[in-house]
């Protein structure tokens, strides 16, 4: 019975094949039941399948049908407006009983075993009769929320990694066959069969990129990982013609290693990345278009550009999340092919919530929630507040995002012949300015309209909760005008007027105007709020009223009033506030020192000491503010060595890796700056390594920015994508990512489930749970917040400025990618990533 099948199933497949090969030079397998197949090399690959379903029929099953008449019961009454809790509580309780033994029957445990599966070939005459893999190990993945009604709340798959009995045979068609009958007919050949071994940078590489290296490398779990070190040579190859036109040698770069930190218990040191890494190296590679990576034994990478401008499609991919992010106003087309309707549209109200940043520390326990709650005021508002960038899923908008109003307009001042009216596709497209500060004035727009009589400007506007986009039931305030946050308006629409100048005058003066305006009211201390109690109620305004004591302090104004002086001079080239700048930065904390990071507007407090001429500041003062930035670039460059993929992070550091702290081109930023005042291109260089690391060339070969590469995020905590009804989510969302530790649902209910007797039951090795820390990342957009959400300031701020630092001059998209759709859902690699 077994034979027949093979053949009639195998003679199905090639047809198929034939079929595919027309469409697209990577193979598409044959999934009967499987969901999918990852390549890792000729001995090694991974079957992908979930059993949900069948665990759902067994809870019925166990249950008498209770567990789905429940589960109706209250879907119903949610229909109807009207819960049935009861009903609810019903069903949580009978899959809290119930599920440890629905999963043992389901049969998942069976996927640990050897003989559950059967590897098999009609051209490979080792495989003519069916095996078994040598080793077998099963990882569960955390795939996003819940697909499955009545359910949990969290999607898993069974990725079960085999060693092949016999190594696979270069162009030769293979089948594996589940003990449940779930079956996969796939190719393996290495210029058409993609291995997740092999780690690039995704959208590609540039020709005069000094460094620029792909990857090697695999963690098989339990299995320990797979040996390379035969692997002698790869081939580039370019994509339309299949012609090899570059080889080059495959190097062990590092033994794979422990992480030992000061924070870790030396008895459960984690591994790194779990991998010897070989690097391949592509200085040498002059061919410029579409080219692939092959390596025998192991098979082919995802396609990738070489040429100058690759980094223009990061641009605009990443700057266009801006306007995605808008708010108050409707998105749509022509613009974007993912539309979102328009938010805020309700006055902003006043609350005595403050606007603090870094240096201007909160006070401890400090509740935004509770203060607003207890303080707004619907007798003062704002009708028009609109401006300004949304994060995630939230529709507040604060500080913070100044990163990205300076990150654009230094970037712009720095660069200016590589930005153009035009270049972003957004609506002020046209008017004759270049659209990067068109969309920096949007950033302002919002603290614009918050300045008051006295020039005092706000720097948050949120509300009490987070609710839907559209919420009628909640209003947003305005934080009190402070005089930092006055004066970090100040700088902006200051270096604002003098870039827009060349384009509009009328603005211009407006915006020079609202800069003195700010400026009046940070700089004078009877604006201080000095010692002050701030008003607020418990559990955001529905418990007991309380009261927050809080001193505002004159030294830590100085680096807001450092900016706010250099930016007038610039503007305006009175040195009384070139003096007063240098006097401010005596005693001011560096750039990227506590308590500032890598991720806030630190650096440009003080970068334009080294963007005034000569002539007008003693070059001792631009020397000695130089070498601080090049102080922390020398450090980044030291980092980047040391690591087995080249990124600016300390070997043994396992902690402080949260809130975009791994998005390395937070890191690049710091780079570029010091290249820039140093003129030492090594510094470059590493910035783009650590481009490389976030767009693919890392131990997950995964690009960590949504529509930029093959393999990207799609489940993420993004309002927007995941209600919009659309697969593939917005482009140019880069996430958190890697922050060292897996979440605690994950464990608690699909690695191991509890019986109704509290026995645990391990539905997955313990030995596989001690990720190897670079791997620590799984999908869920909800409960798993610190590795899926995104900041505007975060993530997406220092892309746009490290892609723009990037991209050659005169860069415009292509229509093809200002018409970008949404990808076809099976095409969204990144769902099935690698752990």
């Amino acid at each position: 019975m077994f034979m027949p099948f093979i053949i009639s199933l195998l003679c199905l497949f090639v047809h198929s094949l034939d079929a595919e090969e027309q469409e697209t030079k990577i193979d598409r397998p044959n999934y009967q039941g499987v969901e999918q197949i990852l390549v890792l090399s000729k001995d090694y690959v991974i079957v992908v399948t979930e059993n949900i379903p069948k665990v759902l029929k067994e809870l019925d099953r166990l249950t008498d049908g209770k567990y789905s008449e429940s589960s109706q019961a209250f879907r119903e009454s949610v229909e109807r407006g009207n819960e049935d809790w009861e009903s609810y509580k019903e069903q949580r309780s009978l899959l809290k009983e119930n599920l440890a033994m629905a999963r043992m029957n389901a049969g998942e445990q069976l996927l640990n075993a050897r003989d559950y599966y059967w590897v098999y070939s009609q051209s490979d005459k080792e495989y003519t009769e069916p095996k078994h893999p040598s080793q077998v190990s099963r990882y569960l993945v955390s795939l996003g929320a819940a697909k499955h009604k009545d359910f949990h709340h969290i999607h898993y798959a069974h990725y079960s990694y085999l060693r092949l009995p016999e190594s696979m045979k270069n162009g030769h068609h293979y089948s594996i066959k589940l003990g449940d009958g779930k079956t996969v007919h796939f190719l393996y050949d290495e210029m058409r069969t993609v291995s997740r071994a092999i780690k690039v940078n995704q959208v590609g590489y540039m020709p005069s990129q000094k460094r620029k290296y792909a990857y090697l490398g695999a963690y098989v779990q339990e299995l320990g990982h797979i040996d390379f070190s035969r692997v002698k040579e790869f081939h580039v190859v370019d994509e339309e013609s299949g012609e090899i036109v570059y080889t080059g040698p495959v190097q062990l770069r590092s033994k794979r290693h422990s992480i030992v930190s000061k924070r870790s218990d030396p008895n459960k040191a984690r591994w790194n990345t779990g991998e010897d890494v070989y690097e391949m190296d592509l200085g040498p590679l002059k061919h410029e278009g579409s080219v692939f990576i092959t390596v025998p034994g192991v098979g082919r990478s995802w396609t990738f550009r070489h040429s100058e401008d690759i980094y223009g499609e990061v641009f605009y991919t990443a700057a266009r999340a801006l306007y995605h992010q808008r708010c108050g106003i409707e998105v749509g087309e022509p613009y974007t092919r993912w539309p979102r309707k328009k938010c805020h549209t309700d006055p902003v109200y006043e609350s005595e919530t403050l606007p603090f940043w870094r240096n201007v520390d909160a006070p401890k326990d400090y509740r935004e929630f509770d203060v607003i709650a207890a303080s707004i005021d619907t007798t003062r508002s704002t009708k028009d507040a609109t401006g300004g960038w949304h994060d995630a899923a939230d529709w507040d908008r604060n500080i913070a995002h100044y990163l990205c109003v300076f990150d654009l307009m230094y970037l712009y001042e720095m660069h200016p012949n590589k930005f153009t009216d035009g270049q972003l596709f957004i609506p002020e497209s046209g008017n004759g300015i270049p659209d990067i500060l068109d969309e920096a004035e949007y950033g302002l727009s919002v603290w614009t309209k918050s300045m008051n009589k006295l020039g005092g400007v706000s720097g948050i506007v949120e509300t009490w909760t987070h609710p839907s986009i559209d919420d009628p039931k909640v209003k947003y305030a305005y934080s009190q005008r402070t005089r930092w946050s006055s004066l970090t308006y100040a700088a902006a629409a200051a270096q604002f007027a003098l870039l827009i100048r060349p384009f509009n005058e009328d603005k211009y003066e407006q915006y020079k105007a609202l800069a003195f305006k700010a400026y009046e009211f940070g700089s004078k201390i009877e604006n201080s709020l000095g010692k002050t109690l701030l008003h607020a109620r418990e559990n955001r305004g529905r418990g007991k009223t309380y009261t927050i004591p809080w001193e505002e302090k004159e030294e830590d104004l100085r680096p807001f009033l450092t900016h706010a002086h250099l930016r007038l001079f610039m503007l305006t080239k009175n040195t009384k506030y070139l003096d007063l700048a240098v006097e401010d930065s005596r005693n001011a904390p560096r750039p990227y020192e506590w308590p500032f990071n890598m991720r806030d507007f630190s650096p440009w407090l003080y970068y334009s000491f080294l963007l005034i001429s000569k002539e007008d500041l003693h070059s001792f003062v631009q020397m000695n503010w130089a070498k601080k930035y090049e102080q922390t670039a020398r450090e980044l460059a030291k980092w980047s060595i040391e690591q087995p993929y080249r990124q600016s992070w300390p070997k043994n550091r396992d902690f402080w890796m949260e809130w975009g702290a791994t998005f390395m081109t937070n890191q690049s930023r710091a780079l570029l700056l010091a290249s820039e005042a140093s003129e030492n291109h090594e510094y470059f260089n590493i910035a783009t390594l650590n481009a490389d690391f976030i767009l693919g060339a890392n131990p997950m070969g995964m690009s960590w920015v949504t529509g930029l590469g093959s393999v990207y995020p799609i489940e993420i905590q993004h309002d927007i994508s995941n209600s919009d009804g659309i697969a593939d989510p917005v482009p140019g969302i880069g996430i958190y990512g890697i922050t060292g530790g897996m979440y605690s649902d994950l464990k608690k209910l699909v690695w191991t489930t509890k019986t109704v007797s509290g026995e645990e039951i391990q539905f997955m090795n313990p030995a596989n749970q001690n990720i190897p820390v670079w791997r620590t990342w799984s999908c869920h957009p909800k409960v798993n917040v610190p590795q899926n959400e995104f900041t505007i300031h975060e993530t997406i701020s220092s892309l746009i400025f490290t892609s723009g630092m990037l991209m050659p001059e005169d860069w415009m998209p292509s229509e093809e990618l200002k018409n970008r759709q949404p990808k076809d859902e099976k095409k969204l690699h990144g769902y099935w990533y690698m752990p």
